[in-house]
């Protein structure tokens, strides 16, 4: 039932008032923190890089339906597989935060897309930024490629991908990071 219940990552007010009061109760905190000890505000971030697998894998099961020692999400966009209604209502979540209020060090938000028209991906990316989006890693691939890819690395020397702030090339990648863009690929 808890996998079911309404996610991140949907544009949906139900989920989404959960993440900003999560970032409220944070902020209050910090302050109190920073107020004691006479220091300036906190400069938070949320960028997971890779430690979404390691962290994952020392933590039971969470209140949101993530099952033990699984890989957390791997930025501040939806959990693989949580995200049902589209690219744009990921976007929307992730602008309902006041980026420069919580997240004053920056975050990263990774999207995967179907490949697409450019025109498209520009709309989404200048719509994004225009409404105050701080920063978006983009991959435009589908599931058949990459498993062709695992099958057959030697043909697929030149399939980049991004992965926790860089671009790699995905033949390079370990197993586990493979799977893990093929199921973001999967799910969209």
């Amino acid at each position: 039932r808890l996998r079911a219940a309404p996610k991140w990552g949907n544009d949906d007010p139900c989920a989404d008032r959960w993440a900003i009061e999560l970032l409220e109760r944070r902020e209050r905190a910090l302050k109190r923190v920073d107020a004691e000890f006479g220091q300036p505000p906190h400069t938070v971030c949320h960028v997971v890089r890779s430690l979404h697998h390691i962290n994952g894998a020392q933590l039971p099961a969470s209140a949101d339906g993530r099952r033990a020692f699984t890989p957390l999400a791997d930025s501040i966009g939806a959990e693989v597989g949580s995200a049902h209604a589209g690219p744009t209502a990921i976007l929307n979540s992730v602008l309902k935060i006041d980026a420069p209020r919580f997240y004053r060090g920056g975050y990263n938000l990774n999207l995967t897309l179907p490949p697409t028209a450019p025109e498209q991906i520009a709309a989404l990316v200048e719509s994004f930024f225009s409404q105050g989006g701080q920063e978006l890693q983009i991959n435009c691939f589908n599931t058949a490629t990459l498993r062709e890819a695992q099958a057959h690395p030697e043909r697929y020397g030149d399939l980049l991908v991004r992965i926790a702030g860089l671009s790699a090339r995905f033949i390079d990648l370990s197993p586990l990071e493979q799977e893990e863009l093929i199921r973001r690929a999967e799910s969209i």
